[in-house]
C-alpha cells in the first residue's frame, strides 16, 4: 500500500509529463535524426528512409496534418 507521499509524488510526476506533453517539439530534433537518403518508388524524388528520435527525452508527439486539397 502507497503511503500519502508517494501517492502525491506521482501526482506531481503525472502533472508535469501532461505539461511536457504540450510543448512544441523541436525541429531540429527531427532534422538530426533523419538519415538513410534513398530514392521513392517510382525513382522520382529522394525520401530520407529512416528516422530515429529516440534518447530525446520526448514525451510525446502530436502529428498535425495540413490537406491541401480541400
Amino acid at each position: 500500500m502507497k503511503d500519502y507521499f508517494e501517492e502525491e509524488k506521482e501526482k506531481i510526476e503525472k502533472k508535469k509529463l501532461k505539461e511536457m506533453s504540450k510543448e512544441p517539439v523541436d525541429p531540429q530534433i527531427f532534422k538530426n535524426g533523419l538519415s538513410c537518403l534513398g530514392k521513392t518508388f517510382n525513382n522520382a524524388r529522394h525520401a530520407y528512409l529512416n528516422l530515429n528520435i529516440s534518447n530525446n527525452n520526448l514525451v510525446s508527439i502530436v502529428v498535425r496534418m495540413k490537406c491541401k486539397y480541400k
